[in-house]
């Protein structure tokens, strides 16, 4: 079966890094010369300090400051502000030791528990490379209270489910992408360094679906690099075209792994 080019890899947001501009929750940079964007940012609040916290299905970057407050925080190498970046390969690059930079936090709005600000800085993956993060931006992040993790108070509803075992391994999605566009619904969950991603007709209606042709799966990773689908089924129990709501099973084998026990529950976005 030949591999398939997915809707959600097509949806995910591509932002020129001239002159961006935002108006949602964001935390985005440039990272040596192209453009980082988190699709899950927040702030939480210790004994240690502030940690900010955003990441997308494949990278993420840390921010950890001494304080919450406006003004400078600089970044040497040593100091308890520092960075760091992970990318899609698991590489992760610090600011301690050896990186150096700034972050400033130009606006805190304690009613609504939000902090605006800016950053950059240079971070090190001793012996590998070293990344130069620029033009950073934090928008409306929000933080939680002080010593709290700021946690969901009912975790089992409202919340995207998307679950599956990859060689009999568990694996849970961490960051879930969804929306259709083009007359199709594009789902993807990724944890880590690796991700699962579906695709189906959005008149979709409740059945099970090989995997050929409008229905698809794919396995993405730094462990999966050239991994073709051979075969699958795709199961929806219920689509509300109306709410965008939509919920099913799946499994499928690549050439060298098998997905399994595939679950999934969510609210998709229409693009």
């Amino acid at each position: 079966m030949k591999k398939f080019a997915f809707l959600i890899l097509a949806i995910l947001p591509f932002i020129s890094c001239e002159d961006t501009e935002t108006n949602d929750v964001a935390l985005q940079a440039k990272i040596n010369n192209r453009l980082y964007q988190s699709t899950e940012v927040r702030g939480s609040l210790s004994d240690e300090g502030l940690k900010i916290h955003g990441s997308n299905w494949e990278e993420s970057l840390t921010l950890n400051l001494s304080s919450l407050r406006m003004g400078e925080f600089v970044i040497n190498g040593s100091s308890s502000n520092n960075a760091v970046f992970s990318d899609v390969f698991g590489n992760e690059f610090n600011t301690n030791p050896g990186g150096e930079g700034l972050v400033t936090i130009s606006e805190v709005d304690e009613i609504n528990k939000t902090l605006t600000g800016s950053f950059n800085f240079s971070a090190v993956m001793p012996g590998v490379d070293t990344i130069y993060v620029s033009r950073g931006v934090l928008y409306r992040v929000p933080y939680g209270l002080p010593g709290l993790p700021d946690p969901d108070p009912d975790p089992d509803v409202g919340d995207d489910v998307f679950r599956a075992k990859i060689d009999g391994n568990p694996f849970e999605a961490i960051v879930i992408v969804s929306g259709s566009a083009l007359g199709s619904i594009g789902i993807n969950g990724g944890a880590g360094t690796s991700s699962i991603g579906l695709n189906m007709p959005d008149t979709v209606e409740p059945g099970t679906y090989p995997v050929e042709w409008d229905y698809s799966a794919v396995l993405i990773g730094v462990d999966y690099p050239e991994e073709e689908t051979t075969a699958g089924e795709i199961t929806i129990q219920a689509h509300d075209p109306e709410t965008q709501t939509i919920s099913g099973t799946f499994w499928f084998n690549t050439t060298n792994h098998s997905v399994t026990d595939g679950v999934f529950d969510l609210t998709y976005d229409a693009l």
